[in-house]
């Protein structure tokens, strides 16, 4: 499945895949613990995805696939 995210979506999900809870991807990112939550529901609607656990899988599998750039 090929989904357009943009460049904070990307870091959003690098910070997810570590394990980082939206407190410290926002401090992380220097944005509110809001607006992280606004992309991470904007992620689980691109990608299909209903949890972080999935998003997560799901965003190391397309690294593995070489679908990351």
């Amino acid at each position: 499945m090929a989904v357009n995210l943009t460049p904070r979506e990307l870091d959003i999900l690098a910070l997810l895949v570590r394990g980082k809870k939206n407190k410290e991807i926002a401090t992380a990112m220097k944005k509110s613990e809001h607006m992280v939550k606004k992309y991470l529901v904007a992620l689980y609607d691109k990608t299909g995805m209903g949890s972080r656990v999935e998003l997560a899988m799901w965003e190391l599998k397309r690294r593995a696939d070489g679908l990351h750039l």
